[in-house]
C-alpha cells in the first residue's frame, strides 16, 4: 500500500487554520497580497475577503485535482498520490494567477524557485520533501529549511525571507485562532462569538 506524504496534513491545516504551519501560510499569503504590487508584481495590491480566499481555495483544489488526474492517465497512481514539488508549485502558481495574485503569495515558493534556478529540479524536490517531514516535531525540517534558504537564496535574501517567516510565525503563535468553530471568529485577543440560543453575536 502506498503511503501518502505530509502534504494532505499540511493542506488541511491551511483550510482549517488549526495548525501553526497552516496559520502561517494563510497570514503570509494575505500579507504578501496586500503589498504584492509594491514588491514588484504586475498585479495591484489586493486585500481579499474571506469569501474571495475561499474561492481561491476552490480554484486551487481544481488545479491540484487536474494534475493528479493527469498522473492517473499515464498509469502513475504513486505520483498522483504524492505529487512532486514542481507539480504542487504549478497548481499554486496557476490558482494564484487566476485570482490576480502573485504566485509568491505561496509561502515556500520563493525558496523553491531559487533552488530550481540555482541547483535544478532535484534540489527543488529535495527541499519540498524535507518541508513535509514532521518527525521529531518538525525539528529536522526547520533546521534543513534554514540551511537551504541561505544556500539557495544567499545571505541577504535568505535573511529577509526567514525574518518574514519568523515574524509571521511569532504573531500566529500568540494570536492565531482556528477556523474550525464557525461561532468564534478573529484572533485570540480580539474576537467575536455567536450565541446560538440567543441568535446574536
Amino acid at each position: 500500500m502506498q503511503v501518502a506524504d505530509g502534504y494532505g496534513t499540511l493542506a488541511l491545516g491551511v483550510v482549517r487554520n488549526d495548525s501553526l504551519p497552516g496559520r502561517v501560510a494563510n497570514s503570509y499569503a494575505q500579507d504578501y497580497a496586500k503589498h504584492q504590487h509594491d514588491n514588484g508584481s504586475h498585479f495591484p495590491n489586493a486585500q481579499l475577503s474571506e469569501r474571495q480566499w475561499d474561492e481561491f481555495g476552490q480554484t486551487l483544489l481544481k488545479k491540484d485535482l487536474a494534475i493528479r488526474q493527469s498522473w492517473m492517465e499515464v498509469q502513475r497512481p504513486d505520483m498522483a498520490l504524492n505529487l512532486p514539488g514542481k507539480d504542487v508549485m504549478r497548481a499554486h502558481d496557476q490558482a494564484f494567477l487566476d485570482h490576480e495574485l502573485d504566485p509568491n503569495c505561496w509561502t515556500p515558493r520563493v525558496l523553491l524557485q531559487a533552488a530550481l534556478e540555482k541547483s535544478g529540479p532535484q534540489k527543488l524536490e529535495q527541499i519540498w520533501t524535507n518541508m513535509l517531514d514532521n518527525e521529531y516535531a518538525g525539528a529536522p525540517r526547520i533546521s534543513n529549511t534554514g540551511y537551504e534558504t541561505f544556500a539557495q537564496m544567499g545571505l541577504v535574501a535568505g535573511s529577509q525571507y526567514l525574518a518574514k517567516l519568523g515574524t509571521t510565525e511569532a504573531i500566529q503563535m500568540l494570536e492565531g485562532r482556528s477556523a474550525v468553530d464557525p461561532n468564534v471568529i478573529g484572533s485570540n485577543s480580539f474576537y467575536a462569538m455567536y450565541f446560538e440560543e440567543e441568535q446574536k453575536w
